[in-house]
């Protein structure tokens, strides 16, 4: 999910577009669109007056404009995962949903706006039966139900708004993060109107988070019979990343409700991008290394952006202690 920050001028969007681009290419490796063949891959392209899709196979690329703004006004657009077609596209005020089918799809023009440079944060539940997203009116995510058009009750709003939105492979667990104070809210989705967002900000933290990424399931393939372990890559306005584990347990949804695990930090590295230029602006999972055929190695390959032109892949391995960031074992495979 790509998102403008109120703090980058207008004439850097570009820039920022670039760098949502650049993570999605990344994540193609990842992703497996319903309409697209093996070997190809969907690269959904916003840019401030217009939105496109580009299809790359090992033949051929293609490239259709899904709409246009008129007056340059797209702050971020999503897309649902399911390859249905449908994407989610927010200015300063509205939310649109358009279906993008070619024998379905009506109008391609919208007059948007972006007077106040809001951050919108857009995000589609794993089905995708659920629109997440923020407004300007108050500090909550909001939740609206696509097959009954129903907007949902606001959560519990967070002490300034929001600016990260995660969800975790299942649709079960979602996190979103706001700057000042920092927090990171942990929401149990299975919990539906009764879900109470809690706080698990990491202690060893001194900023505010920038970016959230969930691990593919296939990438930890870590499920017991009382609990699934989630785990999660956390960016940060001064440049350092860190590797979460979180235990989601699967017993009771009451039992659940009463009782709120805290994540665990597997490991960290500092310093990955300048604190001067926003931090980390983006962060994605590659794709595990095999050591055999049916054998994964115990660490992990991320991949950071930051605009401060550096673009870094990064190990992390998991401890069985709780690292410091002074004492982490993550390192820079290369920029």
């Amino acid at each position: 999910m790509m998102y403008l920050s109120p703090k980058i001028p207008k004439h850097h969007r570009d820039i920022v577009c670039s760098l949502f681009l650049m993570r999605r290419i990344i994540q193609r490796e990842m992703d497996n669109p319903v309409h697209a063949e093996p070997s190809s891959a969907n690269i959904l392209i916003v840019t401030p007056d217009s939105i496109q899709l580009r299809t790359l196979s090992e033949t051929a690329r293609t490239s259709r404009t899904l709409l246009r703004c008129q007056s340059r006004g797209t702050l971020n657009a999503c897309a649902a995962s399911d390859g249905s077609g449908l994407i989610a596209v927010a200015d300063s005020h509205l939310v649109i949903l358009h279906d993008t089918a070619p024998n379905r799809s009506g109008k391609k023009t919208y007059q948007l706006s972006s007077a106040n440079e809001v951050p919108r944060l857009l995000l589609f539940s794993p089905d995708p039966r659920v629109l997440y997203f923020n407004t300007s009116l108050n500090t909550s995510i909001q939740a609206y139900q696509i097959p009954t058009n129903t907007l949902l009750s606001p959560q519990l709003p967070h002490p300034s708004p929001p600016d990260v939105l995660a969800i975790s492979p299942s649709g079960e667990i979602m996190i979103s993060a706001s700057p000042n104070p920092p927090v990171l809210f942990i929401h149990d989705l299975r919990q539906g109107a009764n879900n109470v967002p809690f706080n698990v900000y990491p202690p060893h933290a001194s900023s505010a988070i920038t970016q959230a990424a969930f691990q593919p399931y296939e990438c930890s393939q870590i499920i017991s019979s009382s609990a699934t372990i989630l785990r999660y890559i956390l960016g940060f306005q001064d440049g350092s990343l860190s590797y979460h584990q979180y235990h989601l347990t699967t017993n009771s949804l009451e039992t659940a409700s009463l009782h709120h695990p805290q994540p665990k930090l597997l490991d960290a590295i500092p310093n990955l991008h300048k604190a001067s230029t926003g931090g980390v602006k983006a962060v994605a999972f590659l794709p595990p290394i095999r050591s055999g055929p049916h054998e994964l190695v115990s660490s992990v390959r991320i991949v950071t952006i930051g605009l401060d032109g550096r673009c870094r892949l990064v190990s992390l391995a998991p401890s069985t202690s709780h690292p410091l960031l002074s004492s982490a074992s993550g390192c820079v495979l290369r920029t």
